[in-house]
């Protein structure tokens, strides 16, 4: 679980990451003392899966470092940390997690926390809404393990076999899936998370499909994977 702390005053950031650190040594915490230096880890494609940040920065408003960073990574959780209450409404429009008041204490910090992680994995669980045919279907993309083009339609595969044909283009329907799903060529991509091996220039799935990378995606797909792997396990 990636984690940014973003505060201007060291000994701030220290307390939320000592504590963090109490809670798992799973954690990957990095510290910035800016919200620019924050906003351009995210943009590199390093996405936070929680990010605490402090809304008096010494020259920059931490509400507005948060609505940039919903746009850049929509579902990275946001905990706020700041001496006053004056912005707790303003954080509840950019969907906070939680609002620290300083002084808070640890205790303040592993209930965000804890706060957050459930939030993390209702999203997880969202439905993507898409139209097959006369039916207006839910997908959980956790189910499905390939995605690809059908001509004018889409087609996607589940766990268990089951395939469905949307009625929309090949383009609209993958933009809405998240990036745990990597392209492989033009007009098919699978769900990482059902890839057993990659060889050479093949793709083998848990169903035991294989599929051929396009040798110019190939180390996209291969650095794509092994940034997943790392991140999940």
């Amino acid at each position: 679980m990636r984690i940014g702390i973003c505060d201007d005053n060291a000994s701030d950031a220290q307390k939320i990451a000592f504590a963090l650190a109490d809670i798992t040594p799973g954690l990957e915490i990095s510290c910035y003392e800016t919200g620019g230096a924050l906003l351009e880890t995210a943009k590199n494609g390093d996405a936070f899966d929680l990010v605490f940040l402090d809304i008096y920065l010494k020259s920059e408003n931490g509400m507005e470092i948060a609505g940039k960073l919903r746009q850049i990574s929509p579902h990275t959780e946001i905990v706020f940390s700041t001496s006053s209450r004056d912005f707790a409404v303003d954080a509840f429009r950019v969907q906070a997690a939680d609002y620290l008041v300083k002084p808070y204490t640890e205790a303040d910090i592993v209930k965000a926390f804890a706060r957050a992680n459930v939030r993390r994995g209702a999203h997880k669980n969202e439905g993507i809404i898409l139209n097959a045919g006369r039916q207006i279907r839910v997908f959980r993309p956790e189910e499905i393990i390939k995605i690809e083009s059908d001509r004018h339609y889409t087609l996607l595969t589940a766990e268990n076999g089951e395939e469905t044909r949307i009625h929309l283009g090949y383009s609209e329907v993958i933009s809405k899936f998240p990036k745990s799903f990597i392209e492989l060529r033009r007009g098919i991509a699978v769900n990482m998370s059902f890839i057993v091996e990659i060889n050479s220039d093949t793709v083998t799935l848990s169903n035991g499909e294989t599929h051929s990378v396009a040798r110019a995606r190939l180390d996209q797909v291969v650095a794509a994977y092994t940034r997943f792997i790392s991140e999940t396990y």
